[in-house]
């Protein structure tokens, strides 16, 4: 679905739920990062 300006002056709703969507990703990624990272130096320190 493609919004244009005019349906986010519309729908604030709408971009509150998609930016929520989008910070979880964002805490997704990072917490599966900072958990390769935790298992690489694991395993790199033994």
């Amino acid at each position: 679905m493609v919004f244009d300006e005019k349906d986010w002056a519309k729908c604030p709703l709408a971009r509150q739920r998609r930016k929520e969507k989008l910070d979880m990703i964002v805490t997704l990624v990072v917490a599966g990062v900072a958990a390769l990272g935790m298992i690489l130096s694991l395993i790199f320190n033994i």
